[in-house]
């Protein structure tokens, strides 16, 4: 269950890092 958690969690944070550098380079 950790397990899971964890790499659902790594997969929702790099999904965030991806969409605040397309909305960065949008603004930008």
């Amino acid at each position: 269950m950790h397990n899971k958690a964890f790499k659902t969690d790594s997969q929702r944070s790099a999904f965030l890092v991806c969409f605040k550098f397309s909305v960065y380079g949008t603004i930008v």
